[in-house]
């Protein structure tokens, strides 16, 4: 019975780090004293409820009202679970942090990957694996603002954890 315990909980930490955040290109040091960066949360390549965008806000009528919404429970999780940098989507300063959404599921799940990018456009760091689950009940869009906010906490807690390996 403990060795069949065992087991499972070997297992479930394997499938759970398969799918953690990892930096795939470069490195977050940077991020460590840069105070501040701004955030840009891309849609433009993104499948949206297996549509791209320009189809969902046909679809959605509402999409382009709630996109500001959506961005600022994005912004929102973020703040919230990386209070060493301040973000915001009109700052000026060295670093960007571009979050490209791949996907969002009719759970208003997301599938994103980040880059972290300097005042030259180069890439600093790539961060994969960047997953979050929607929300419960509600409308599509109250799904994708919840999805967004979890996004978010998701990518600060991970900055976070990450910037505190190089203080």
């Amino acid at each position: 019975m403990k060795r069949g315990l065992i087991l499972l909980i070997w297992v479930l930490s394997l499938l759970s780090s398969s799918y953690a955040q990892k930096v795939t290109e470069g490195s977050l040091a940077p991020l460590k004293n840069c105070g501040k960066a701004k955030v840009i949360l891309d849609f433009n390549d993104a499948n949206i409820h297996g549509m791209t965008e320009e189809d969902f806000a046909v679809y959605e009528q509402d999409w382009e009202i709630d996109k500001p919404i959506i961005i600022s429970k994005f912004m929102s999780g973020l703040g919230k679970k990386c209070p060493s940098i301040r973000f915001g989507t009109e700052l000026d300063g060295e670093i960007t942090l571009r979050v490209k959404v791949l996907s969002i599921n009719a759970k208003g799940n997301y599938v994103c990957e980040a880059f972290v990018v300097n005042s030259q456009e180069e890439i600093i760091a790539r961060i994969t694996g960047l997953n979050a689950k929607g929300g419960t009940f509600g409308s599509k869009l109250n799904l994708i603002k919840d999805g967004a906010e979890h996004t978010g906490e998701s990518l600060g807690k991970y900055l976070s954890k990450e910037i505190r390996k190089y203080k």
